[in-house]
């Protein structure tokens, strides 16, 4: 593996279910565990759940790296970390037929790996890492971020082929110039 394609990015999803207010949060960092950009935002589904947000979480930060790089995906959610290095989609698909967001987020999960060259993940309590600790804290950030009504529609999920995922609380330049800015 060449140094500057290895990516280490820490996921996170927050979920207030009594509110059923939802967001994402992510901290990417070079190989030498290096800080180069974060991620806080709104998940704009309903009826999502806290899995979603988990799901979410990591599929944004991949849609964040550049094409055909090797990332470690550190994340709290053991069923995040068993779909990605046991390729247990097709039975985490099948087995959310009822769950609309849940089965969305997992089939973009999907397609967001195979965008890459080599995608692994491990297992990372919050406490174990600050960078994990600051995915936590901008996932929380991003629950309380406001809910785009306009990228939804009335039966809970998205026809019109838009992400999911809302507004940016921090943009990185590298973001910028790719024409990532999503407002």
């Amino acid at each position: 593996m060449s140094n500057n394609k290895d990516i280490n990015v820490y996921v996170d999803g927050s979920a207030k279910i009594d509110t059923k207010q939802f967001g994402i949060g992510w901290v990417k960092a070079d190989s030498k565990d290096r800080f180069k950009s974060q991620k806080s935002k709104r998940l704009s589904v309903h009826n999502a759940c806290s899995t979603a947000a988990e799901v979410y979480a990591a599929q944004d930060a991949l849609d964040h790296v550049r094409k055909n790089s090797h990332i470690i995906i550190h994340s709290d959610s053991m069923a995040v970390v068993e779909a990605i290095n046991k390729d247990t989609f097709y039975d985490k698909i099948r087995h959310s037929t009822k769950n609309k967001p849940l089965r969305r987020a997992w089939q973009a999960l999907k397609l967001a790996i195979q965008k890459h060259t080599d995608v692994r993940a491990e297992f990372t309590r919050e406490n174990e890492h600050p960078f994990m600790q600051q995915a936590h804290d901008n996932a929380k950030s991003g629950s309380y971020l406001k809910f785009n009504e306009n990228l939804c529609n009335n039966s809970g999920y998205n026809r019109k082929k838009q992400k999911p995922i809302d507004i940016d609380l921090d943009q990185s330049e590298e973001d910028l110039f790719e024409g990532h800015l999503e407002i």
